[in-house]
């Protein structure tokens, strides 16, 4: 059974974390995928059991409440298992619209973070260059490296 949730592409420019967490997410849902199809997920009470899952995919349970894209694999198979949300308190989202913009949130905020970096990058190079400008202004050609 395939999932229709869509995990975005890894680029170098993402932070450390952010790249693990898609990976865990990519595994996720290929684990989630080809259980439901072998019927061989473990469950607990009908629904998913979060820390099997958790050991099995090789990251932390809290991945269930801190990855958005997990969360979202994981209410969907809930869903396909029982008919209904997942059982904690049921998804947040009344509609579908409200979960693509709670996601497409997630991606810009993930981006800023990202841009955030790159920008603490260039600053530290840009004073790189203001220290060899002001030693050549002062007659010393002392290079930083």
């Amino acid at each position: 059974m395939k999932c229709d949730i869509v995990i975005p592409d890894i680029t170098s420019s993402m932070p450390v974390k952010q790249q693990i967490g898609l990976q865990n997410a990519r595994k996720f849902k290929a684990h989630i995928e080809e259980g439901l199809t072998s019927g061989t997920l473990p469950l607990h009470g009908g629904y998913l059991n979060r820390k099997q899952i958790a050991k099995d995919c090789k990251f932390g349970r809290s991945a269930f409440a801190q990855n958005e894209h997990i969360k979202s694999i994981a209410d969907w198979a809930d869903k396909i298992l029982n008919g209904k949300s997942s059982r904690s308190k049921g998804s947040s989202y009344r509609t579908e619209q409200e979960r693509d913009l709670a996601s497409e949130n997630q991606r810009i905020k993930d981006r800023n973070v990202a841009l955030k970096v790159e920008l603490e990058e260039a600053q530290k190079k840009l004073q790189r260059l203001d220290y060899v400008e002001k030693s050549i202004e002062c007659g010393e050609v002392r290079l930083p490296w």
